[in-house]
C-alpha cells in the first residue's frame, strides 16, 4: 500500500515522496518557485543562479541591452535578496547599474534605493541623491517622491522644505499616494509664501517633465 514518506524541510528544498509498494520512490512535484512560503521554508541550493537559466536574457543583457540589463538585476535581487544571500546584490547592482548609465529611469530608481540603503554598494546619500535627480527628470514619481523626503530630511543634501514640497508634489500629481501623505504634512511646516513659492515652482518645473504612462513594474520587496 503506498504511503507518503516524511518531507524535508531545508536548505536544500522541500520535497516528498510517495512510497510504493515495491519499496521504491516517487518524488512529487515540486511546489512552485514562486510560492510565497517556500520562498521562506526552503531557498534555492547554494550555486543555483536562476537568473542565468535564461540564456537569451542573458545575452542580450551582455551585448548592452538596457531593458534585459535591468531585468536581470533585478531578477537576481528578487530571487536571492528575499532568501538571505545578499552576497549576490552586489552582482544585482552592477547590471543595474549598467542600465542606469543608459538612462534606464527605473535602474536609475533602483540604483538611487541600493545607495541609499547601502546594498550591494557602499552607502552613500549623494549618490542615492544624484540617482533619484536623473530618474525624476525622466518623470518617475517613486524617484521624485524619494528625492523629496531627502531633501525634507537633509540626508545627502542641504535641508530645504520647501524643494522637498516641490518634488512630493509632483509625485503626488503623477498618482503617488504616499507623496500627497507627505506633502500635506509638510506643508503644516511651510508658511503661507514658501507654499505658494513651492506652487509657482511645482508648476514651472512640471510642465517640462514627461508624465510616464502605462503600468509600472513593482520594485522588490524591500525597495
Amino acid at each position: 500500500m503506498a504511503g507518503i514518506a516524511l518531507a524535508v524541510i531545508g536548505g536544500t528544498g522541500v520535497w516528498a515522496a510517495l512510497r510504493q509498494p515495491d519499496g521504491g520512490a516517487l518524488e512529487l512535484e515540486r511546489p512552485s518557485p514562486e510560492d510565497p512560503v517556500l520562498a521562506v521554508l526552503a531557498p534555492e541550493p547554494y550555486g543555483f543562479t536562476p537568473p542565468y537559466a535564461n540564456p537569451e536574457l542573458l545575452a542580450a543583457a551582455e551585448s548592452g541591452d538596457a531593458e534585459a540589463q535591468y531585468q536581470l538585476g533585478l531578477t537576481i535581487v528578487q530571487r536571492h535578496w528575499e532568501r538571505g544571500e545578499q552576497r549576490r546584490l552586489g552582482e544585482a547592482a552592477e547590471w543595474i547599474a549598467k542600465a542606469a548609465e543608459q538612462d534606464h529611469m527605473r535602474a536609475q530608481l533602483v540604483m538611487g534605493g541600493l545607495y541609499e540603503k547601502g546594498r550591494g554598494v557602499i552607502q552613500d546619500y549623494e549618490s542615492a541623491l544624484a540617482w533619484y535627480r536623473r530618474a525624476a527628470a525622466h518623470g518617475d514619481p517613486q524617484a521624485m517622491a524619494r528625492l523629496g523626503r531627502m531633501l525634507r530630511t537633509g540626508r545627502g543634501v542641504e535641508k530645504n522644505l520647501v524643494e522637498a514640497y516641490v518634488w512630493l508634489n509632483l509625485a503626488s500629481a503623477r498618482g503617488d499616494p504616499h507623496a500627497e501623505i507627505d506633502r500635506d504634512r509638510l506643508r503644516r511646516m511651510l508658511s503661507t509664501e514658501e507654499i505658494d513659492r513651492a506652487q509657482d515652482r511645482s508648476r514651472h518645473i512640471d510642465r517640462d517633465l514627461p508624465h510616464p504612462t502605462g503600468p509600472v513594474q513593482p520594485l522588490p520587496l524591500g525597495f
